[in-house]
């Protein structure tokens, strides 16, 4: 992936579901990249582009894009707090 929100968003989902993260430069030659998936035992992969590899299914960061606002709840002042 680049380096970009996406990016960060993907690796703090990762950690916060008990997951490993491995790097994985698209340069390589498509072999390496393969052994380097198969070798891991990662069981998917995460793109922001579509790069050539296979045996690991793959999840694109554009497809878990929210479209719709996003409602955040008011915080609740402390009592202690004046206005």
């Amino acid at each position: 992936m680049t380096r970009s929100n996406e990016q960060l968003a993907a690796l703090f989902a990762v950690f916060k579901i008990g997951c490993s993260y491995i790097p994985l430069d698209p340069s390589l030659p498509v072999s390496r990249r393969e052994y380097i998936l198969k070798d891991s035992g990662a069981v998917l992969l995460i793109q922001d582009e579509e790069y050539e590899v296979s045996g690991v299914p793959v999840l694109f960061t554009k497809d878990c894009l929210i479209d719709q606002e996003v409602s955040v709840p008011k915080l609740l002042r402390s009592p202690h707090e004046t206005e």
